[in-house]
């Protein structure tokens, strides 16, 4: 009774399992992975505000996804993820294409 009262009561929009974005209100809002796993080899990533030297890493390296945006430069449309690397008690926020890597859905499991 009480989750039927807590629906009714909540703005839903109807969003389809596989979806990877939905507009909601004028806006779009996009689906992004918990974590990112690199596919290739020597994979450049650059720190995200450019005030730092670029780090290389070989295909496995998984990293925490904090953002994504659209990148305008050379990428044909492809997202680049925006992740977090924790190296020496240092905490760097770099950018990844997704050409370079594979998404791993967290995502909320049901209780």
């Amino acid at each position: 009774m009480l989750d039927h009262l807590i629906f009714n009561k909540l703005k839903w929009f109807n969003v389809a399992d596989n979806a990877d974005n939905v507009k909601a209100n004028g806006r779009s809002f996009y689906a992004l992975p918990s974590k990112i796993k690199l596919t290739n080899d020597d994979v450049t990533l650059w720190t995200v505000n450019g005030g730092g030297l670029p780090y290389t890493f070989d295909s496995g390296q998984v990293f925490d996804v904090i953002g994504a945006y659209k990148n305008t430069y050379n990428e044909n449309g492809k997202k680049r993820y925006i992740v977090s690397y924790s190296y020496s008690n240092q905490d760097y926020i770099l950018s990844v294409s997704e050409s370079n890597c594979t998404p791993i859905w967290g995502g909320v499991k049901p209780y």
